[in-house]
C-alpha cells in the first residue's frame, strides 16, 4: 500500500491515538501503553455524515483492536468471531466499510499477514499518534560515597559515647548481681513517688520489663502489689513474672499455704 490519509490545513482529526509511557525508571525504559480518544471534530467535521450506521459500527469494532504501543489491525477470523459473523459475511461488511470516502479519501485497507492471514488497518494518518514526552529533567545520577564519610556521619548521629555505654553496662551488672536486693536497682522514673519507685524496684528484681513494673505500681495501689509479692514464693509458678503480673491485676486469693495457717494455729490453741 502506497497511498496515506492527508487532512486539509488546520484541520483535526476525529480520532486520535494516545500512547502514554507507564513504569518509567531510572535509565528512561517505560512500558507503553496506548488509548484512542476522540475529538470534536467527530462532531463539527462532517465525518458522522459520510458513513453510515453499519459501516461506523465495523470501523469501531477495527479500533478496539489497538494494542498497547500504539499499531492498530484486526485479522479477519478476529473481527469474524467478534460479529458472529461467517469469514464471507465479514469480508463483505468490510469490502463496504474500504468503499466509504471522507474527504476523498479511504478510511481502510485490506491487508494480509505474514501468516497469510486476511486483516484491515486504518489508512496511515487517518488517525495520528500522539506520544507522551518526557518533559522532566532527567534525574540526578547516583552518586557514591566513600566509605569514611559513611562511618563519620554514623558516628556523629547516632553513637554514644562509651562512657555512657560503660555505665549503662555497669547498671545492668550491679542490678543482676544484686538480684536479691532490689533496692539497688539505679534506673528510677521521676514520675513515681518514694514508695512506687520500691515497688518497682521489686517487680524488675522478679523479672518484669521498665515497662510492665510501670503500669503496675501506676494503676494498683501498693497493699495490692505487696500482698502478691510476698505471696509469688508460696506459689509455684514456672514463670514468676507473668504469674505475678496476672495476680496483680486480677487480685488473686491467698494461697492455700496462708489460707490454712490460722486453721492450724487455731487447732494448735484449742489442744
Amino acid at each position: 500500500m502506497t497511498f496515506a490519509f492527508h487532512y486539509n490545513s488546520g484541520q483535526e482529526p476525529p480520532f486520535v491515538i494516545y500512547v502514554a509511557h507507564e513504569d518509567k525508571s531510572r535509565d528512561r525504559h517505560w512500558r507503553p501503553s496506548a488509548v484512542i480518544g476522540f475529538t470534536k471534530a467527530l462532531r463539527t467535521s462532517g465525518f458522522l455524515s459520510s458513513i453510515a450506521p453499519e459501516e461506523f459500527k465495523s470501523l469501531l469494532l477495527l479500533l478496539s483492536f489497538l494494542s498497547p504501543d500504539g499499531r492498530l489491525s484486526a485479522s479477519l477470523p478476529q473481527l469474524s468471531h467478534a460479529l458472529q459473523l461467517s469469514h464471507t459475511k465479514t469480508r463483505a461488511r468490510f469490502a463496504r466499510l474500504i468503499a466509504v470516502r471522507w474527504m476523498e479519501q479511504p478510511l481502510v485497507f485490506a491487508t494480509q499477514w505474514q501468516s497469510g492471514l486476511e486483516g484491515y488497518a486504518p489508512v496511515p494518518g487517518f488517525i495520528p499518534t500522539v506520544e507522551e514526552t518526557d518533559s522532566q529533567a532527567p534525574p540526578p545520577p547516583i552518586q557514591t560515597v566513600p566509605r569514611e564519610v559513611i562511618i563519620e556521619h554514623s558516628r556523629r548521629n547516632y553513637a554514644r559515647t562509651r562512657a555512657d555505654v560503660e555505665s549503662e553496662i555497669a547498671a545492668i551488672m550491679e542490678w543482676r548481681a544484686h538480684s536479691n536486693h532490689p533496692e539497688k536497682i539505679s534506673v528510677q522514673q521521676p514520675n513515681l513517688s518514694p514508695e512506687q519507685q520500691k515497688l518497682r524496684a521489686e517487680l524488675m528484681a522478679v523479672g518484669l520489663l521498665e515497662e510492665q513494673a510501670d503500669d503496675l505500681v501506676k494503676r494498683f495501689d501498693a497493699i495490692r502489689i505487696r500482698r502478691q509479692l510476698a505471696w509469688l514464693p508460696l506459689r509455684q509458678a514456672k514463670n514468676r513474672a507473668g504469674y505475678l503480673i496476672a495476680a496483680i491485676k486480677d487480685d488473686y486469693a491467698a494461697p492455700k499455704a496462708v489460707r490454712q495457717a490460722p486453721k492450724q494455729e487455731g487447732r494448735d490453741g484449742g489442744a
